[in-house]
């Protein structure tokens, strides 16, 4: 009898332990589910924030009042492109290297001294690439500039049929059988009324003033992921990525062009750890690159490279200053990897970027 007890016992212990090992694991199994779920709804609600600013910010009075202003302020600048001195020797000449573009007003100062019997001049001339004569238009119309200066000051467009890109500032000292020249050269550059509304120079403006006068700064402590609405990260004038994605995003599209905020693997491992503002073009890189190079050589700046995600029909160009190889340059990245994960739209919408994974430079 007492043996049967103890089997009882024994039994009534083990299933107890059973129930107990059970209840164990459910509660384990069900701690986990939650913090997946609580995991994947936090990464949803963070998505359908930013698809929300997507939405409503472009057309809100201070995004696009900041946008237009921008471009206006842009629009209003020059900048010095050759600021050179150049001495020639007595019979004989020299070239100065310019790179002008199609568009792009040009202002040419141009002054000579030296140990002249009387007035020291020049015999200067502007050649194309292939260093024939080159065609500009001034005030009066189609001209050359071609003859001998003391001193010219010019303001000129290339002439339509001149194509873009290097050019020479041809001085010849050759008459001069014993005096050598100083020639002072400078050439200012001025945008166009135009460009104001040309797709190139809302993406240069726009990305340029966001990456000059952003700073970077973390979240706040108490928060995991905080997305400030761009409104808040022009106030404040700082954010983080996703701060400065939503913000460069929302400001492009209220000015009308298409841009998206792309979510980014650094790391490797196919999660997301950063965000970067895309804008969508049609055309092709090297014609995405030539449109930016353009209206940033006005300000003296050169543009190596663009990056950006391969798409169906067109490119994502990326414009991320906190990744920028420098900050005159946002949409030049240097970072491996930099893989696109999601794309978010304004209809909160996020698609998996099958064909948009590596990024892509284009180098000048």
């Amino acid at each position: 009898m007492p043996s049967r007890t103890v089997e009882k016992a024994l039994v009534l212990i083990a299933a107890l332990f059973m129930v107990l090992s059970a209840s164990i694991l459910a509660i384990k199994y069900t701690n986990w589910r939650i913090t997946l779920l609580f995991s994947h709804t936090s990464t949803s609600r963070l998505e359908q924030t930013i698809a929300s600013y997507l939405r409503e910010f472009p057309v809100k009075s201070e995004i696009r009042e900041k946008a237009i202003g921008i471009l206006k302020e842009y629009l209003g600048k020059s900048g010095v492109v050759l600021k050179e001195s150049v001495s020639v020797s007595a019979r004989s000449s020299s070239r100065v290297k310019l790179t002008l573009y199609s568009g792009i007003i040009y202002e040419l100062i141009v002054s000579v001294s030296g140990s002249c019997l009387g007035t020291c001049d020049i015999y200067l001339k502007l050649l194309d690439s292939n260093y024939r004569t080159a065609i500009v238009k001034t005030l009066t119309g189609s001209s050359f500039i071609m003859g001998r200066y003391s001193s010219l000051h010019v303001n000129f467009t290339l002439h339509p049929i001149e194509e873009e890109g290097e050019f020479y500032l041809e001085l010849d000292n050759s008459y001069s059988i014993l005096t050598s020249k100083n020639v002072y050269i400078t050439l200012r550059a001025y945008y166009p009324s135009y460009a104001f509304n040309d797709e190139h120079f809302k993406v240069f403006a726009i990305g340029h003033w966001v990456s000059m006068n952003i700073k970077y700064v973390s979240d706040p402590l108490a928060e995991s992921e905080y997305i400030a609405p761009p409104s808040e990260t022009l106030r404040v004038g700082a954010g983080d990525c996703d701060d400065y994605a939503v913000l460069l995003a929302t400001l492009y599209r209220s000015v009308g062009l298409n841009a998206v905020v792309g979510l980014i693997d650094t790391n490797g491992d196919n999660k997301v750890d950063h965000a970067t503002a895309l804008v969508y073009f049609t055309g092709n890189p090297p014609e995405i690159l030539k449109g930016i190079s353009k209206w940033a050589s006005v300000l003296g700046i050169k543009v190596g490279q663009i990056s950006y995600f391969s798409a169906d029909g067109g490119v994502y160009l990326i414009v991320d200053p906190p990744m920028a190889t420098d900050k005159n340059n946002p949409w030049s990245i240097d970072h491996t990897p930099y893989r696109l994960v999601r794309i978010i739209k304004p209809c909160g919408i996020s698609q998996i970027g099958a064909r948009l994974n590596s990024a892509t430079t284009c180098p000048q």
